[in-house]
């Protein structure tokens, strides 16, 4: 048995995760160091990364990783 996902609440997600701003994806404050952006990433790319969750939510963490990874690269710039 597959499951299926008829209304789709996963891709919603992460549209409400692409509105949000660089450091609202990572969930840090706006004084927030180098070192506190570096390990809420960290923390953020072990829960979302695609080797490490169900093969049935691989799309999705994909995605959401690639946000998470845009979101830290454009902080580091800054």
């Amino acid at each position: 048995m597959q499951w299926t996902n008829k209304k789709g609440p996963l891709p919603s997600k992460l549209d409400e995760m692409r509105a949000r701003t660089p450091r609202e994806i990572l969930g840090v404050a706006d004084t927030a160091s180098i070192v506190e952006i570096k390990t809420r990433y960290r923390e953020l790319v072990k829960t979302y990364h695609p080797d490490s969750v169900d093969p049935f939510m691989r799309s999705y963490s994909e995605e959401a990783l690639k946000i998470i990874n845009d979101a830290y690269a454009r902080l580091t710039r800054e």
